[in-house]
């Protein structure tokens, strides 16, 4: 065969189609900025929703559920890889925030209480969902 036809038989059999590689620098800008970026979106997620809510037992409570599962949604928009891995490890920071809070600053306040079990409970459900191949 000629060369012109072994190309040609090379490109067509390919069936993977390749995505360009990301630049290595933004790839490490993304890696650091997942902490700070997912807080920082959690925050405007759950501030916004207390800005256009009263100040009810109910907006809490749904404004903590916003925050968890922002919290480890925008940390799994962000990261550049491992994504299902590193929605797990989010989980596990908020579940480590809620075991704390539960122990050190909330132990009399019954709101609290309830708005960190919902907010660990909406971070556990993105994270499945993440896991799920539910997130895009």
């Amino acid at each position: 065969m000629n060369n012109h036809t072994d190309q040609h038989r090379n490109t067509t059999d390919c069936k993977t189609i390749h995505k360009p590689k990301e630049n290595t620098g933004i790839t490490i800008l993304r890696w650091l900025a997942i902490l700070p970026a997912s807080i920082l979106g959690a925050c405007l997620m759950h501030g916004v929703f207390v800005l256009f809510n009263d100040s009810g037992l109910w907006t809490k409570i749904i404004a903590s559920a916003i925050f968890g599962g922002a919290f480890v949604y925008f940390a799994y928009l962000i990261a550049p890889s491992h994504k299902n891995n590193v929605a797990t490890i989010f989980t596990g920071i908020i579940w480590m925030f809620t075991l704390l809070s539960l122990f050190n600053v909330i132990p009399n306040s019954a709101i609290g209480i309830i708005g960190a079990i919902v907010m660990s409970v909406s971070a556990g459900i993105v994270c499945k969902a993440a896991w799920n191949g539910e997130i895009d």
